[in-house]
């Protein structure tokens, strides 16, 4: 069945029937054996017309089976020839995809429905389209490489047949490369030019591979890094002083005659119901005057009776009633239903009457009234009654004042205990208008941006809406004049007294003598004893403008605070003023009258003061007073200070301007944040008992001292910080300094700062002196103990220590910024640290002085004079460069010895131009060793006067009795501690012979040399000098009179033999150093030279 042979089927059935007499054979059991199998045997016999029915039916089945396999194999044929075509695509794309091998897809797809002896299309021809499998090889012979086909030498070429070559000439008889087709393109022609009977070489480069050599480097002497500079000393500019605000708030009294010839008419209830919230009285002011000049203004309420009157507590309108205030009980009627009062200057009202002043607009007739609308005001001829807020008295517009007294001639009250602010204007739609009526620009950009307003006599406002919504001129409690020629107002604020506008003044006394003839002088009191708090720019907490008398008081005990709001802050303001004022004739207050008791403080302000005065009096800041400045300013920008900006700034204390103004405190002022000052006087007076401190504060100074000055120091200065601070504790400039007061109880006299960059007292100027008590301290890098600049004299009087060290480590060096003289921009330089510095022409004296000084690094000095500077005992400390005692032109005199340490590549003596060292006390000293010459600590710098002078027991005789004597050595006082590997001299400017080098016979002979202890240590080093070598040198010797010598930076004249065996050995060598500038020497400096005897 499997062969398909019907033949042998029909031949077996017939053989079954010849043995089965049952069986008979036709054609129909051939069909039914096909169909049935065996089982056909076991059914009976069919009929012929059975026979022939099923024949029927059979072929009709057949003839369906028949279209079934029909349809089936068109339909597995056309899939076969998919897929076929498929593997052929695969097959062609090379190496890109992954292949089945030929036999496996060919074996799979071999069979047939219909050709059961027909091949697979394709079979076969794997050799043909496939005939080499793998990389074909090019030509190893160069020549034949590169010889096109058309050329005419191509077919002198061998000719051999290889399947696995891509060169023509070598598949000679194959037709191709398989499935893939490929043009052929010439190679690029090269052209070999072939003389006669020359025969062409294959040359077969072989790389070299030399091992390069090592050179036997010589090991050169170490230069010695050693250059002296003087001290970075930076005088800082003074301090930019921004005039403190000078408007002024004039309240005219109001006009109480009637409706006569001196006052306007027309005074009238404007709305609500008196005693209740939102009652408006409209008055005006008298007419007779230049403050007064019938300027309309609102009140809640006015009192004449000398009853107490009270207000906000409660009660009703008219009720019998009393209050205490402090220790005092006011029993009285109150004047008010309720607990809030609310007044305002807004305009817009009708049948004003016209003001006297119509120049160059009506006063009556502007967006804001300006008579000075009140909420409460006392007018009490005779005195003797008292007007008392327990409430709240909102404000709102400019000019307008929350409780007004009129001069009396008895002692009345008008007394804050409730609350007095403008919080609740910025809501106000009035206020919120303003910017829709701007009518002037006041910064020239063309856009208005502030609403002018002409207020009595020739003031002008210019009012403008704060980020805040505010705008400003409130006072929360005024004394005003009207006609007595005394006044014995008592003005208290026990409450508190809220402004977040600008210009706005918590209490005021203001009494012009401009009004008629009357000189009213202020006998009262100006007290606060609650809070006024101002958040708005150019403001005040308390101002006194007015002839005052002995009786007078000014005083804070309360606390008044300068702060920042969400956006508006009251820069520029001050917390107690006492100014002049061309208004005011005989403007004075009697010393000791103006005390801040309480606290004032300044928070996130700038350019603002804690007290200022300015004319012929003092401000105190007792015993009990406290001031506060902690706040963070900004330091300038390149491109501001390039425009001229001047740095704003904090100050605690300041007077200026007159000569006998005066600020004293005997309290405590603390300066934190940046940019602050604790006092200041500018051609005025400072007086300081008490306590000057901080505990984080940059750029910032204790006192300073400007323009002719006098300030008298003997308290506790303490300006202290971390990272780079520029603090200084004391500047003086062109001001002279005393220490005659007496301290107060509890504080020591000290000055101390910290951070890097800082200084304790700096004091400069023109014959100018300061004379201080108490101790010194410096702390940080780049830092300095005193300095004394210009033609100044610093005393530091009775027993006192300098201090100067980074905490428990050595002072070293920072980058600060100082200005170029020559561009005048500011660079990045390298600052060291310095215990004292006395520049040319000046003096400090300390005699009963020590001096504590740690520094480092080669930008460092314990002691420098380039004038006079005298001390007790110096106990100076240095490390890797740092100068122990540099007298530059000047003279260091340490009358106590002390105990100095000079630490590796340290210097402990240093002089030029005839500078001095004079010692008066044992002074031990003790000089560390170092490995190299570089690093060893040394004692002596010697110059030589002449050029390659002598260095010799002669000279270094004259150099002590010179040098550290003035004709006679003072060094006996000098104990030298020299430790193994350390130096006594650097020998600078001198010349020597090697023979005559050794060091045993240098100091033979010297009288009053020091006292030196210590072994295995270097006699000398020869610096900047020249050596000529006059002896035979081996350099195989490390104990040769040449191995034993250290020499740096100098000039060698080989004049002898020179000789060595070993490897890496040197002759001569040496390297130019740096001068005092950091300047490299002029080659000239160093020269080797083998002179014609000489042999190497």
């Amino acid at each position: 069945m499997v062969k398909n042979n019907l033949y042998m089927v029909e031949k077996n059935l017939r053989s079954i029937a010849k043995r089965y007499k049952s069986v008979k054979y036709s054609l129909g059991l051939a069909i039914l054996f096909l169909m049935m199998g065996l089982s056909a045997f076991s059914q009976e016999v069919m009929s012929t017309q059975e026979i022939a029915a099923s024949k029927e039916n059979l072929r009709s089945s057949v003839g369906t089976l028949q279209n079934k396999v029909e349809a089936a194999r068109k339909e597995n044929q056309k899939a076969i020839d998919g897929l076929k075509l498929e593997l052929i695509q695969l097959m062609e794309q090379g190496d890109q995809v992954v292949k089945s091998p030929w036999m496996s897809w060919q074996f799979g797809a071999n069979y047939m429905y219909n050709d059961w002896r027909g091949t697979y299309k394709g079979r076969g021809d794997k050799a043909e389209k496939y005939p080499y499998e793998g990389i074909l090889e090019r030509d190893s012979n160069l020549f034949n490489r590169y010889v096109p086909t058309n050329s005419t030498n191509y077919s002198l070429l061998a000719s051999t047949t290889n399947a696995q070559s891509a060169a023509t000439n070598s598949r000679n008889g194959l037709k191709g490369y398989g499935l893939a087709s490929n043009k052929p393109v010439p190679e690029p022609p090269v052209e070999i030019q072939v003389n006669a009977g020359i025969k062409p070489k294959s040359i077969n480069k072989v790389p070299l591979n030399i091992a390069a050599k090592t050179a036997n480097t010589p090991t050169l002497p170490e230069a010695v890094k050693f250059a002296p500079i003087d001290p970075t000393i930076v005088i800082p500019k003074n301090p930019a002083l921004p005039s403190p605000p000078t408007f002024k708030v004039i309240v005219g009294a109001d006009c109480n005659s009637g409706d006569g010839t001196s006052c306007a008419s027309g005074s009238r209830i404007l709305t609500g119901t008196a005693g209740t919230d939102g009652y408006e009285f409209l008055q005006y002011t008298w007419q007779s005057s230049n403050e007064a000049q019938g300027l309309a203004f609102k009140w809640f309420d006015a009192i004449t009776g000398t009853s107490p009157y009270i207000y906000g507590d409660g009660t009703t309108f008219g009720a019998a009633t009393n209050v205490t205030v402090g220790t005092d009980t006011f029993s009285g009627t109150s004047r008010t239903s309720g607990t809030t009062i609310s007044i305002n200057s807004y305009n817009g009202l009708t049948g004003l009457s016209s003001s006297t002043n119509t120049s160059p607009v009506d006063r009556n007739s502007q967006y804001f009234l300006v008579g000075g609308s009140r909420a409460i005001e006392a007018d009490i001829y005779s005195g003797g009654g008292a007007v008392i807020n327990k409430g709240t008295v909102n404000l709102g517009g400019i000019l307008t004042l929350g409780m007004v007294t009129q001069t009396s001639s008895n002692t009345n009250y008008i007394i804050n205990a409730g609350t007095i602010t403008d919080v609740n204007e910025k809501n106000d739609a009035y206020v919120q208008n303003v910017r829709n009526v701007y009518n002037t620009d006041t910064d020239s950009d063309g856009v208005n941006d502030a609403l002018k307003i002409y207020g009595p006599a020739s003031e002008v406002y210019n009012v403008k809406l704060s980020e805040d919504g505010y705008v400003g001129y409130k006072i929360g409690v005024a004394v005003v004049p009207e006609n007595t020629s005394n006044d014995k107002t008592v003005a208290k604020n026990t409450g508190d007294i809220n402004f977040y506008g600008a210009n706005s003044i918590g209490m005021y006394v203001y009494l012009p003598t401009t009004l008629g003839s009357t000189n009213t002088t202020f006998e009262g009191s100006l007290l606060n004893e609650g809070n006024i708090t101002l958040t708005g720019k150019e403001s005040y907490g308390m101002k006194l403008a007015g002839k005052t008398a002995a009786t007078t008081k000014y005083e804070n005990s309360g606390i008044i605070t300068l702060k920042k709001n969400t956006n508006d802050a009251a820069d520029g303001s001050a917390g107690m003023a006492l100014m002049a004022d061309n208004t005011v004739v005989g403007l004075n207050l009697a010393s000791g009258i103006a005390k801040n008791a309480g606290t004032i403080k300044l928070e996130n302000v700038k350019n603002s003061l804690g007290t200022y005065v300015n004319i012929n009096s003092d401000i105190t800041n007792t015993d009990t007073g406290k001031i506060n400045i902690n706040s963070t300013i900004d330091g300038l920008t390149d491109a501001e200070k390039a425009a001229g900006k001047e740095q704003p700034v904090n100050i605690g204390m300041r007077a200026d301007t007159d000569a006998n103004a005066k600020v004293i405190n005997n309290g405590e002022i603390t300066i934190d944040g940046a940019y602050a000052i604790g006092m200041l006087a500018k051609g005025a007076k400072i007086a300081n008992t008490g306590k000057i401190s901080s505990t984080s504060i940059k750029n910032g100074t204790g006192i300073v001292g400007i323009g002719n000055s006098t300030v008298d120091n003997v308290g506790s200065v303490k300006v202290l910080g971390t990272g780079l601070t520029n603090n200084i504790g004391v500047f003086l400039k062109e001001t002279n300094g005393t220490a005659t007061g007496t301290t107060a109880t509890g504080v020591t006299p000290e000055v101390e700062v910290s951070g890097d960059n800082s200084t304790g007292v700096l004091m400069t100027g023109t014959a100018k002196t300061l004379t201080m008590k108490g101790n010194v301290k410096a702390s940080g890098n780049a830092v300095t103990g005193i300095i004394a600049d210009g033609t100044s004299t610093v005393t530091l009087s009775g027993t006192s220590t300098i201090t100067v060290n980074n905490g428990t480590d050595y002072a070293g060096k920072a980058t600060v910024k100082v200005k170029n003289a020559i561009t005048g921009l500011e660079e990045d330089v390298e600052k060291g640290s310095y215990g004292i510095v006395v520049n040319p022409g000046s003096t400090f004296t300390g005699t009963a002085t020590n001096v504590d000084a740690n520094v480092t690094t080669d930008k460092s000095i314990g002691l420098f004079s380039a004038g006079n500077l005298t001390v007790n005992k110096a106990n100076i400390k240095t490390s890797d460069g740092a100068i122990n005692f540099f007298a530059k032109g000047g003279e260091i005199n340490i009358n106590g010895g002390g105990a100095t340490e000079t630490g590796q590549k340290s210097l402990l003596f240093y002089t030029s131009n005839s500078g001095k060292v004079i010692l008066g006390g044992q002074l031990d000293a003790t000089i560390k060793g170092g490995t190299t010459p570089s690093t060893r600590g040394t004692a002596f710098y010697y110059v030589s006067p002449t050029r390659y002078g002598a260095f010799n027991t002669a000279a270094i005789q004259n150099y002590f009795n010179t040098t550290f004597g003035n004709g006679t050595s003072t060094l006996n006082h000098l104990k030298l501690n020299m430790e193994a590997g350390s130096r006594l001299f650097v020998a600078s400017n001198v010349g020597m012979n090697l023979s005559n080098t050794a060091a045993t016979s240098l100091m033979t002979g010297i009288t009053n040399a020091p006292t030196i202890t210590g072994s295995n240590y270097k006699t000398f080093m020869l610096y900047l000098s020249k050596l000529t070598i006059d002896q035979a040198v081996d350099l195989n010797d490390a104990n040769s009179a040449y191995a034993q010598l250290e020499i740096a930076n100098s000039s060698i004249d080989n004049a002898s033999t020179m000789t060595g065996t070993n490897n890496r050995q040197v002759a001569i060598a040496q390297e130019n150093g740096n001068d005092t500038a950091g300047n490299g020497y002029d080659a000239s400096e160093v020269t080797l030279t083998n002179t014609t005897s000489g042999v190497i």
